[in-house]
């Protein structure tokens, strides 16, 4: 039986499915913070000197832009496992906590990859956007959970009540700029909403991703590609010999070393 038979066989688990995520976010971040320089320098360089861009610098922009479709797949991904987390984890505070400890470590690794400075309070790092994303769904899960549905109006309430948590929490992510912000939020919500039916809430988020996306082109749409990970999730938690903080540190760690790799490259070129 092959590797590939397996897989669709038995599905993916969690901690699969944490590693299908973190990769595809390097391949997207090696792109965005290595290759498209690797592209960039030489063409600029080319371009100054009124030549014609080098044949391996084209290859290396259309290297740049596979990893970027790549990577699509990796945001949507981390929000599902942000609700699985949500659902099964013993304590949700501390869940929470996290995630929010990990949003301020990541910070100066997250500015001096993307802005080479390390501090930037116009742009935040995805870790913000996943918080607010917890935190909203944490007090939808509350409201629904306990709120008296006996009459109509109570119901009525709610959905007024839930509405405006919801945007709330979007425009907490759109102010503060944190990475997807508003729409990342938006994601986890759906996903939290739809957690019984986990494909087609995929479908929708990854719909939200796309359209919010628009004035950037069509860059967003293989997102969707994330469906047929989540289509294969079997619910289980599988086994990770990393360690549950690994999923935690990977982010900061690679962005300090693609920041690293960055500087090296730029210091080769004389910039």
């Amino acid at each position: 039986m092959s590797a590939l038979t397996t897989v669709f066989k038995k599905g993916i688990t969690s901690s699969q499915l944490k590693n299908f995520a973190i990769i595809f976010m390097a391949i997207d971040h090696i792109a965005y913070v290595v290759v498209y320089y690797l592209y960039y320098i030489p063409a600029l360089q080319a371009h100054n000197a009124g030549e014609p861009i080098p044949a391996t610098a084209l290859a290396l922009l259309n290297l740049y832009y596979i990893m970027r479709y790549i990577g699509r797949i990796a945001f949507p991904l981390f929000c599902f496992m942000i609700v699985q987390g949500f659902i099964y984890t013993r304590s949700r505070k501390k869940y929470l906590m996290r995630l929010v400890i990990f949003a301020f470590i990541s910070e100066i690794p997250f500015n001096l990859a993307n802005l080479g400075t390390p501090f930037y309070p116009e742009y935040q790092n995805v870790f913000f956007t996943l918080s607010l994303g917890l935190l909203c769904i944490m007090i939808l899960d509350h409201l629904i959970n306990h709120f008296s549905l006996h009459e109509r109006k109570n119901m009525i309430a709610l959905i007024v009540i839930c509405a405006a948590v919801i945007a709330g929490f979007s425009l907490a992510g759109y102010f503060i700029h944190s990475d997807y912000d508003w729409s990342g939020v938006l994601t986890i919500v759906i996903l939290y909403l739809l957690s019984s039916k986990p494909v087609i809430g995929m479908a929708i988020a990854c719909t939200v991703l796309t359209l919010s996306t628009l004035s950037a082109g069509i860059f967003e749409i293989f997102c969707f590609a994330s469906i047929f990970f989540v289509a294969l999730y079997n619910g289980e938690k599988g086994h990770s010999r990393l360690g549950k903080y690994f999923f935690y540190a990977f982010y900061p760690a690679h962005l300090l070393i693609l920041w690293a790799i960055l500087e090296i490259i730029l210091r080769f070129y004389g910039y």
